[in-house]
């Protein structure tokens, strides 16, 4: 009976080999080996004509179940090794011809490779190469393991019908060394070159890794996406991805930032600079697009003071040109407009630098209307420029799957946020503890923004079309999630009566506006964080993140304010509501408190 690898098993294998030590030109070597091994010969042509070569790199490295590789296709090559570099490790079939041959004719690999005199030249590795190899083929990161010699078997193997190498073997440690040992003979590796470039830590394959099938490539090569019909789990992965590639963001922090995005595109990330607002935009724009197209980091400059860093301008001396920011703004939206399924995000970088009604007042009107900008005054879509082929629309009304996030430092250089900006959108506050700074120094590393990399983008159109819609009811979440939706809808209700009583004394009562912008929240925030969401949760992240960055003034306007929406944060279970309510009494001393801490 056949006996293949199932696509889950391949994926964990090809997840495992995609952030280690290993560089992309280990795929090389072994490519080398794997083709002298098939020749049966200390020396052999890298080259095209060679079928043995052919095969190797089938083997190695071959991205589809077809019977050769297609020198004139795109993605028909997969380094496993180099899965988290920009390309998601894919070749096209030209490395056939210019991959392998060129990577090992360079000067690195002059102490491992020699070459013959003929034509064409015989390639065969020099006496003593085994203690180059370490040097050549790994990185020296500290914090990266060697790649596992068995996840490379389980790659080598994943086209091959096992019941060859395993026969009636079924004991996991013995299947699992059964395999390893097949693919050092199938490469011909020496015991120094195991040494030297793998992890051969055991590790027990079980009989449920197999099947009867042939598993289908696009079920475990990433960037193959596997899109998700809902959101449940997004948090989750989300969270788990952003912990091992050096980012302490926890799910918490990661449901509030979605649910406020599917709440209203436009979202505001405030606090200490350096606390890592932007980061976690991008990481988060970063790891749900599929394309690195999908996003933008603008800086905002303090010379911004008109909507033309955004949105260009028609040119006047040729009115025929509709000249584009070069910052990449408008083209990002144009794309989103085109290509409505998935997310796109614009991510504004210390945008108080300059005053946010000079150059963003149009994009907010349009947030709230859905009414098209004015972009110039032609009748048709004008060109760039002499070749553009993405023109710009008399009018563009914001795409709905465009997300909107600024960040904001606060000091003596920037400007404060009107009440009117604050109050259509979520204001998410960063501060780092003592706790989290000491953890952060135990063990500081770096974020790896390219192994992060669309791992989230089967949750794309899901998020889009959450956000385009309806809420979920509150009312009619699954017992899973709460046992009594009805009353998590009824205890809403009485909260948000409660707190605006609170602020109409000195008139920052929310609207209606708000209202629904706060109820829409909750809902999303149960359904993002499913089993195990708290009602006051999303009732402390709404007091802090929709009411209290509206509230400044002195003490005589405020005090009365804060005291009382501390009862109410400390009655109905808001500690992060309260802890920022205390600093910000605390500040009353000095006459005058805000929600921006400097």
């Amino acid at each position: 009976m056949p006996k293949y690898f199932v696509a889950s098993r391949v994926k964990a294998a090809v997840g495992a080999l995609s952030d280690t030590k290993a560089k992309a030109a280990l795929l090389d070597f072994l490519i080398v080996k794997r083709t002298l091994a098939i020749k049966g010969t200390q020396q052999v042509a890298i080259t095209q004509g060679e079928n043995a070569y052919l095969q190797a790199t089938k083997e190695l490295a071959g991205a589809w179940n077809r019977p050769a590789i297609e020198v004139s296709a795109e993605r028909e090559i997969f380094n496993v090794f180099a899965s988290h570099d920009t390309k998601q490790g894919y070749r096209n079939g030209r490395y056939i011809s210019n991959g392998t041959g060129t990577t090992i004719g360079g000067n690195p690999w002059k102490a491992v490779i020699e070459f013959s005199s003929d034509s064409p030249r015989q390639v065969s590795f020099k006496n003593g190469y085994e203690s180059e190899l370490a040097t050549l083929l790994l990185k020296a990161a500290a914090s990266q393991k060697k790649p596992s010699l068995l996840e490379s078997a389980v790659w080598y193997f994943r086209r091959t019908d096992l019941d060859s190498i395993v026969g009636a073997i079924s004991e996991p440690d013995e299947l699992a060394k059964c395999i390893r040992d097949a693919f050092v003979a199938a490469c011909d590796l020496n015991s120094l070159e195991v040494v030297a470039l793998f992890d051969d830590t055991p590790t027990p394959i079980d009989m449920t890794n197999l099947q009867d099938d042939l598993s289908d490539p696009h079920e475990y090569l990433p960037g193959q996406i596997s899109h998700q019909s809902s959101l449940s789990g997004m948090v989750g992965s989300a969270t788990s991805d952003f912990d091992t590639k050096g980012m302490q963001i926890g799910a918490g922090i990661v449901a509030r930032l979605a649910a406020a995005l599917l709440t209203k595109r436009f979202l505001i990330l405030t606090g200490l600079s350096g606390s890592g607002k932007t980061k976690l935009a991008h990481a988060f724009a970063a790891w749900i697009a599929e394309s690195d197209e999908q996003y933008r980091v603008i800086a905002v400059g303090a010379d911004w003071t008109t909507n033309e860093n955004l949105l260009g301008y028609q040119d006047a001396l040729r009115p025929e040109i509709y000249r584009k920011p070069t910052n990449g703004a408008l083209e990002l939206m144009l794309r989103a407009r085109d290509d409505t399924e998935r997310p796109y995000f614009l991510i504004l970088d210390e945008m108080n630098l300059s005053h946010v009604e000079r150059y963003f007042a149009d994009m907010l009107s349009a947030i709230e209307s859905g009414e098209p900008i004015a972009l110039h005054a032609a009748t048709e879509d004008l060109p760039g420029g002499d070749g553009d082929t993405l023109h710009v629309p008399p009018r563009l009304a914001l795409p709905k799957n465009l997300f909107i996030v600024g960040t904001v430092n606060v000091d003596e250089t920037t400007y404060m946020f009107s009440p009117k900006v604050l109050d259509r959108a979520n204001v998410i506050e960063f501060r780092a503890t003592a706790e989290q700074i000491e953890s952060f120094l135990d063990d500081p590393q770096p974020i790896r923004m390219d192994a992060l990399a669309h791992k989230g983008a089967g949750y794309g159109p899901a998020f889009v079309a959450a956000a385009s819609g309806a809420a979920p009811s509150l009312a009619e979440l699954p017992t899973s999630i709460h046992p009594n939706g009805a009353q998590c809808a009824a205890d809403l209700k009485a909260r948000m009566v409660e707190a605006f009583k609170a602020l109409a004394p000195i008139g920052a009562e929310f609207g209606f506006r708000t209202a629904l912008e706060i109820a829409r929240f909750v809902a999303f925030h149960a359904t993002l964080t499913g089993p195990g969401w708290q009602f006051s949760a999303a009732l402390d992240a709404q007091v802090y993140q929709k009411l209290l960055p509206k509230l400044h003034g002195s003490e005589r306007r405020l005090g009365p304010v804060l005291k009382a929406l501390g009862e109410f944060c400390s009655l109905h279970g808001c500690p992060a509501s309260l802890e920022k309510i205390e600093r910000m009494q605390d500040r009353l001393k000095d006459g005058f408190t805000s929600f921006a801490e400097a």
